[in-house]
């Protein structure tokens, strides 16, 4: 039986795919558990729409995400926070942080595109790097005591 996985599920495949499993397991276990549909022509026709959706929206991320890094590369973001007078800042720095910081500056990221090793805990200069999916790019950060 032909069904389309709503889910990934191990040893089947991935979210999305059309893959032929043993009619039991589709109907007593996949089905009934939300994990897929029957590939039934109509949901095919469904899938095919929603997959051209999800590649519109991604090819706009991917051009949002590379003018972002663009704008980026040559400007230095400074962030001032209060910290002790060896440097060492009072809360760390976190991905979450970061991009409210570049959102209030009109460059709108998400903070699963923020990678960071361990959250910033000193004043100074930090380069930052900023992935999504194959696009990579870095900024740099300064953090100055406020």
């Amino acid at each position: 039986m032909q069904v389309i996985l709503l889910r990934d599920v191990a040893k089947i495949g991935r979210r999305f795919e059309v893959k032929e499993v043993p009619s039991g397991h589709a109907q007593n276990f996949l089905i009934p558990r939300k994990l897929a549909e029957p590939a039934t022509p109509e949901a095919l026709r469904r899938l095919a729409v929603e997959m051209k959706k999800k590649t519109i929206m991604s090819d706009r991320h991917d051009t949002s995400f590379k003018s972002v890094l663009d704008a980026l590369k040559s400007e230095v973001i400074e962030i001032r926070v209060s910290a002790n007078e060896h440097g060492h800042l009072f809360k760390g720095i976190h991905e979450g942080d970061i991009v409210k910081h570049l959102a209030s500056l009109g460059h709108v990221i998400s903070e699963k595109e923020v990678k960071l090793d361990a959250p910033i805990k000193q004043v100074g200069e930090h380069t930052i790097t900023l992935m999504s999916g194959e696009t990579k790019g870095s900024c740099t950060l300064q953090i100055t005591k406020a």
